[in-house]
C-alpha cells in the first residue's frame, strides 16, 4: 500500500546527513530489539552540520509534502516523493546557501528563518531574518537583525518575533533586543511578495 506521509519522520544530524524513518517500524526489522532502519539517507544539500530544527509543510494547492532543513551552510527545500510501491524518498527542489541558519517555521504559507553567524562572537557575517517562498526558495522579504546565538523566530497572531544578542547575548549583561514585525499578505497560498511592517524593539538585560 502507498505509505502515508504521516507515517514518516525526517531527521538531520551533526554528521551532515538527512534520514527518513518509518514511525511504525523505526528499525526496519518489524520488531523490537533492533537499531538503524532508515528508509533513505542523503547528504545535506547545503553542507555543514545540521544543528537546527527543520519543519514540514503540505502545499494546499498540490497536496505535496515538503521538508525544510536548515544547517550551517543555509537552508534547503525537499519534497517527499512516493513511488508505486509506497517507498518514500526526499527530492531536493532548492537550496539557499547564505550562512548558518536557525530553526525554521512555516506561517501563512511562508517559510521564516534567520541567517548569519551561529555564534554571538561572529562580528563579520550579515545577520538577517528572512521570509522565503517555500516552493521556489526565493527570498521575498528580509530585515537586518543584531547578532544572535541559537535564537530562532516564532509567529503568533500574525506577528513575527525574533530576539538577538545585541553583540552579547541574553543573560550576558550586555543586553539584547526582542524584535517584532506584523505580517501582511500570504492569504491562503504562497505570496509573490510579502510586506512586513516593523512594529518595535525592546531592550532587555
Amino acid at each position: 500500500p502507498t505509505r502515508r506521509s504521516t507515517d514518516l519522520a525526517v531527521m538531520g544530524s551533526k554528521d551532515k546527513m538527512i534520514r527518513i524513518f518509518n514511525l511504525a517500524n523505526l528499525s526496519g526489522q518489524g520488531g523490537p530489539g533492533h537499531t538503524g532502519g532508515e528508509l533513505q539517507q542523503i547528504a545535506g544539500p547545503v553542507g555543514g552540520l545540521i544543528r537546527s530544527q527543520g519543519t514540514t509543510w503540505t502545499d494546499p494547492a498540490t497536496s505535496k509534502v515538503w521538508v525544510f532543513v536548515p544547517g550551517d551552510g543555509g537552508i534547503c527545500g525537499l519534497q517527499v516523493a512516493i513511488d508505486g510501491s509506497g517507498n518514500p524518498t526526499l527530492v531536493t527542489k532548492w537550496t539557499l546557501k547564505n550562512g548558518w541558519t536557525t530553526s525554521a517555521i512555516m506561517a501563512n504559507g511562508v517559510l521564516f528563518a534567520a541567517m548569519g553567524g551561529g555564534e554571538h562572537t561572529d562580528t563579520t557575517s550579515t545577520h538577517t531574518l528572512q521570509a522565503i517562498n517555500p516552493i521556489t526558495g526565493a527570498v521575498i522579504w528580509s530585515s537586518a537583525i543584531g547578532q544572535f546565538h541559537w535564537e530562532s523566530p516564532i509567529v503568533a497572531n500574525g506577528i513575527v518575533y525574533m530576539c538577538d544578542g545585541n553583540s552579547g547575548g541574553f543573560g550576558s549583561g550586555t543586553g539584547g533586543n526582542l524584535r517584532a514585525w506584523s505580517m501582511a499578505g500570504g492569504g491562503g497560498g504562497v505570496p509573490n511578495s510579502l510586506s512586513i511592517n516593523f512594529s518595535g524593539t525592546g531592550g532587555t538585560g
